[in-house]
Formats: structure tokens, C-alpha cells, sequence
């Protein structure tokens, strides 16, 4: 799973990680019953480190308005043993949907949490690294949206104010906007952000999956399928639909996703909260090699994977070592090249999706790497292979005058052609011409129906069978 991750420390004790994962709709199933965990009825998991221990929290909101707490057994570790029934005595009267943040930036992490009744209950941890929460309020801002509230929080413009993003019972997003920063005062902007609309039980998450810059949100809903949309340009609140049924997950009813690195691997791990109280796991896949299968020469065929590395190097340079691979980060027709570099982004990472181009020049089986290194001479390598072969000509046949002619389009990769000829289709056929290099051959005509197929000289693979008598 982790092959491709390559660590090595450097003089000034910084670590620089190259990740290759596979795109991110391209998550495996780990486990349907993640940490044993269990609420009996409607899961919806937050994570966070609560008492800086180095040991991840799971706090699971239930359908009775309650919290329960898990904490991890080790770090890394996919154990989690239940820590408390009944989180800090919170009960929020039913459907409680919880989420973490830090509203006014004094280090203490507030605790939102979303019921039935459409309101957001606010609570505040009573010191630094504490499992102690109070409340603040159960009826924060006054917000109200229909029932089933799931809150979300970000700075999604990248303006300096939280965006409170709360999914609701008919499928919509609300969105509220921080008055000032670090303050706990938010406006509504509008009902209908996006003018999403998921079906009923609408459950946002907001994370950056592929460290694009670009917010990734992704829905729960009724139907137990996630909606996945990507922020069309960062500073911008406008969202475009990605993929309606994110990895053909389907957990049955009322899935409730989260982003985490459970086993800090590198790998996102997806978390989804469903309608039967259990927590399912799914973890992005790391990825060894690419295979474009077979294509005719001359073809091309892309293939897409993500690239990242972290650390303090100055860019990120891949380099394509395969005849007729190329690679380019824009997947436009003009930018395909041999090597690429990757530039940090206004989050210090070098990170992007990148494209890879598949145009065999001549044919049989092909095979190199793809090699991601940084500035140090570290490298990485990504499997790369494919297969071509030259593609069937167009065969004609025809009578003209007393001859059988079949004629067939030449190409500009072809040498010659083979004709060969059978009484029985399903028999032995017999080369009656080698390496002819016009574009045609005649015999005289018989009375014997014949079957007949034309091959490219010099290549194995057989192509259009005709029959004429």
C-alpha cells in the first residue's frame, strides 16, 4: 500500500515525503464495521486530536441527539476503544451531527453540533488539550434550516472569515459567513448554495482531496450515495458537480462522510457514518503502475494519477522515461512533454493531478517509468506500460471483369501486406501473396466460394476477414 511513499531526512532534520496515489475517486473498501464502533442508529463521525496526546479522537453524533467518544488505541492505529457513552453529558435532542473548529482563534476548539430541529448547539473546550466542553448556546446565531442540520466550517474564499456551510433535511446547503474575523457572529448568505440539491438529508464535508488548491465538497445523503463537487477557482464560493455518486459508494441510507489520516500513511482515509449506527472505512489506493492496454498505433489514450510531495524542496520534477509516454499537468492536446516540474502553491506544497499520454510510434509491447524526484537526487518510480499494434486496414472486394480484387487503404506506418486465402473459414488459410506493397491484389475468379484476410508485413497482429466466391 505504501511502496511508493520514499521519506529521507536531510541536514537540516526536515523530511520530505513523495506521495503517488491514484486519483481520488479511485478509494478501496477497508472495512464495514471501522473500530467496531456501533451507535445503533444514524453514525455521524468528527475527528480530531482533542487532548493533543498524538492519539486521534472520534466523536459519533447518534440518532438520539447524543455524542459518543472514541479514542485511538495507538498512534496510527485503526483500534479505537470507546471512551465515553455520553460525551460531556451533551444531548441535543435527536440527529446530532458534530463539528470542529476554532470560531474566535484563542487555541480552545469549538464544538458545533446540528439536530433535528435545524439548530446548531455551540460548545467551547474549557482550556487548551482539554476532553472538557461547555455550552455556549443551543440555539447559535439563531439559525433555523428546515431539520436534520449538519454543519460544516472553512474559510472558503480564502478571505480570512469561516464560511459555516450546514446541510439540511430536504437536501439543500445553507451558507452563513463570518461577520469579522474570530468572531462567533455569522450572517445568512443564502439557502441555496450552489443550488445544490442532493434528495433529502444533505451532510457536507469540506477538505482538499488532491491538495489542488481547490476546496472538494462532498454530500451525504438519504439515498446512502456522496455527491462530490470541486470549487470551480479558489476565492470563489462557486462549486461545479464532480462526480454524482462519488465512487459508486453506496452505504445503504443517510451516509455521512469525513476526511481523515487514520494510520498516517499519507492516504486520505474516507469515514461514512450510515443509518444503521456502524462506521465504514475506505482509504484512497496508493498506485504502483499504469496500464494502457492495447491501442492501435498512431492512438493515444490518458490516464490520470496524482503527484505530491511535501518538505522543503523547490519543485517537484517528473520525468517520463518510456517511448511514446508523455505527461503534461493541463491535459491539453499542445502540452504533453517528456518532463514536467511542479511549483509549490500558496500552501507550500508541490501537489497536482497528472495527465499521462499514451502514443505508441511503432508496435509491440512498451515499457518504462515514470521517475518523481525533487531538487535532491531521490526518486520515486511509477510503472508504466502499454501495448500497440498497427490498425486494420479497410478491405474491399470486388469483381471486375473476370478477376477477384481486394483492394484495401494504406496507411503511413504500414510496410507491406500479406493476403491470405481459405475454402474453409474455420480451416487452414494459405499465404498466396507476400509482402505486396501496392494497395491491392487480383487472382482470376473461380467458381469456389473464398474467405480471405490481408496482414500488415511485419507485424503479428491479423486484421479484416472477407469471403467472395
Amino acid at each position: 500500500m505504501t511502496a511508493l511513499i520514499l521519506s529521507f531526512t536531510f541536514l537540516n532534520a526536515q523530511t520530505s515525503v513523495i506521495t503517488v496515489t491514484a486519483l481520488p475517486e479511485e478509494f478501496g473498501l477497508i472495512t464495514q464495521s471501522f473500530g467496531s464502533i456501533d451507535v445503533e442508529k444514524y453514525s455521524v463521525p468528527a475527528v480530531t486530536d482533542i487532548d493533543g496526546n498524538g492519539l486521534l479522537d472520534i466523536l459519533v453524533g447518534d440518532l438520539y441527539g447524543k455524542i459518543i467518544h472514541y479514542v485511538q488505541a495507538d498512534s496510527a492505529s485503526a483500534d479505537f476503544i470507546l471512551s465515553d457513552s455520553l460525551f460531556n453529558g451533551i444531548d441535543v435532542g435527536g440527529w446530532a451531527s458534530p463539528a470542529f473548529t476554532d470560531l474566535d482563534g484563542n487555541g480552545l476548539k469549538d464544538l458545533l453540533i446540528g439536530n433535528l430541529d435545524g439548530r446548531i448547539h455551540h460548545y467551547q473546550q474549557i482550556y487548551p488539550d482539554s476532553v472538557q466542553f461547555v455550552l455556549v448556546t443551543d440555539f447559535f446565531n439563531s439559525i433555523g434550516v428546515s431539520f436534520n442540520a449538519a454543519p460544516a466550517v472553512a474559510d472558503v474564499n480564502r478571505d480570512g472569515l469561516l464560511d459555516l456551510l450546514i446541510g439540511e433535511d430536504f437536501g439543500h446547503i445553507f451558507h452563513y459567513v463570518q461577520n469579522s474575523a474570530f468572531s462567533t457572529d455569522f450572517t445568512l448568505v443564502t439557502g441555496s448554495f450552489n443550488s445544490i440539491d442532493v434528495g433529502f438529508n444533505a451532510a457536507p464535508v469540506l477538505t482538499d482531496l488532491d491538495k489542488d488548491g481547490l476546496i472538494d465538497m462532498f454530500i451525504g445523503n438519504y439515498e446512502g450515495y456522496i455527491c462530490h463537487y470541486e470549487q470551480f477557482d479558489a476565492y470563489t464560493f462557486d462549486f461545479v458537480l464532480r462526480e454524482q455518486k462519488f465512487n459508486s459508494i453506496d452505504i445503504g441510507y443517510r451516509s455521512k462522510p469525513f476526511f481523515t489520516d487514520i494510520d498516517f500513511n499519507g492516504y486520505s482515509d474516507l469515514l461514512i457514518g450510515e443509518n444503521d449506527g456502524n462506521i465504514n472505512r475506505y482509504e484512497i489506493q496508493a498506485l504502483d503502475s499504469l496500464d494502457f492496454g492495447t491501442l492501435a498505433l498512431g492512438q493515444s489514450k490518458v490516464l490520470k494519477y496524482v503527484a505530491s510531495t511535501s518538505g522543503e524542496e523547490d519543485f517537484l520534477h517528473i520525468e517520463s522515461l518510456g517511448d511514446g509516454f508523455e505527461i503534461s499537468l493541463t491535459g491539453e492536446e499542445f502540452d504533453y512533454w517528456n518532463y514536467l516540474d511542479i511549483f509549490p502553491n500558496f500552501t507550500g506544497m508541490c501537489s497536482d493531478t497528472v495527465f499521462v499520454r499514451y502514443k505508441p510510434n511503432y508496435s509491440g509491447s512498451v515499457s518504462g517509468s515514470l521517475e518523481h524526484s525533487n531538487s535532491y537526487p531521490d526518486i520515486v518510480s511509477l510503472k508504466i506500460k502499454g501495448n500497440c499494434y498497427l490498425e486494420p486496414p479497410v478491405v474491399n472486394v470486388e469483381i471486375i471483369d473476370t478477376d477477384l480484387v481486394i483492394s484495401w487503404e494504406t496507411g503511413e506506418y504500414e510496410l507491406s501486406y500479406n493476403v491470405y486465402s481459405s475454402d474453409d473459414p474455420y480451416g487452414e488459410f494459405i499465404c498466396v501473396a507476400m509482402e505486396v506493397w501496392d494497395s491491392w491484389w487480383s487472382e482470376p475468379l473461380t467458381e469456389t466460394k473464398k474467405f480471405y484476410y490481408v496482414t500488415v508485413n511485419d507485424f503479428s497482429q491479423p486484421v479484416n476477414k472477407n469471403k467472395d466466391r
